[in-house]
């Protein structure tokens, strides 16, 4: 009986173990995606961490090693990796480079996948990419709404605050002319401080030296300007916040045939009272309104 039992177990599991061996003999390639050889400097909890790192990384290497460095967004996780070779031996060289600066970098192979990609640097500038923006011909992606510009990039911040705490600092150094399109721009959970909007690398190279005698960890980057990232710029003469589709105008109220007259009587009706005040400022955001307080 128990020799029965046995029989009837051993044929239920083996059907079960073929398919378990049919899955794992699917190729992993057929899912949209590169194997390649790269190098991994890290994972970080957040995106602000893997920036630094980035910077730091971004500083050490010429021009040529910098291709492909790249921060990932991989689960919950931000990974910095760097370049993308088709063997291993090919990555040794520079793996050598920054394995001397970073000791826990590693040559791995690993799926390269456009879609996790959050920031990468490529010929020369580093271009950032949010879910909706793809790296395209700009003629594309000004068809769709946002615009490829040259600007410098300040730093990231995790909180408005810090952000408009260096934006005030870094008008402060600025020429008139030199402050346009010095902005704070939403970017994910982010607040990033950018200057300018320039058609090229070079044009925006004199204002860069400027910026990073002070600010060493500025850079000049290709990146989308989209209207609506943009939570504060100043613009020619004048301090203007956006906030969606609303235009920084301030109009004063409205005053009711009531007020005008004085009736006094029919303004307290409506449930407001008449009174005189003395009016310090009007402000479009309530943190600009709050420092004034």
């Amino acid at each position: 009986m128990a020799v029965h039992r046995r029989q009837i177990v051993m044929r239920g599991w083996i059907p079960a173990l073929f398919v378990l061996l049919f899955i794992l003999s699917v190729p992993l390639l057929s899912f949209s995606s590169e194997l390649i050889h790269t190098i991994q400097i890290g994972s970080y909890p957040d995106e602000y961490s893997a920036e630094r790192q980035y910077n730091s990384v971004l500083d050490m290497l010429t021009e040529e090693e910098r291709e492909y460095l790249r921060i990932e967004k991989i689960g919950i996780f931000y990974t910095l990796r760097l370049g993308n070779f088709s063997s291993y031996g090919e990555a040794e060289d520079l793996f050598h480079t920054v394995k001397s600066k970073y000791s826990k970098a590693m040559i791995m192979s690993a799926y390269f996948k456009d879609e996790r990609v959050v920031k990468m640097y490529v010929s020369g500038a580093a271009r950032e990419t949010a879910p909706d923006e793809k790296m395209v011909d700009p003629q594309n992606v000004k068809s769709t709404g946002s615009e490829l510009v040259h600007t410098i990039q300040i730093g990231s911040y995790p909180d408005e605050m810090s952000a408009e705490r260096k934006y005030d600092s870094v008008l402060g150094m600025l020429a008139e002319d030199e402050r346009e399109y010095l902005r704070i721009e939403k970017i994910g959970l982010f607040y990033t401080l950018r200057l300018g909007n320039f058609s090229s690398y070079r044009e925006a190279e004199d204002l860069f030296h400027t910026v990073k005698s002070k600010y060493s960890k500025a850079m000049i980057m290709s990146a989308y300007f989209k209207d609506e990232r943009v939570v504060k710029m100043y613009s020619t003469a004048a301090d203007i916040e956006t906030v969606s589709d609303e235009i920084a105008v301030i109009e004063e109220p409205s005053i009711t045939p009531e007020e005008e007259r004085g009736d006094l009587q029919n303004v307290k009706s409506t449930g407001s009272e008449l009174v005189h005040t003395i009016q310090i400022g009007s402000y479009p955001d309530e943190m600009s309104a709050e420092r004034k307080y």
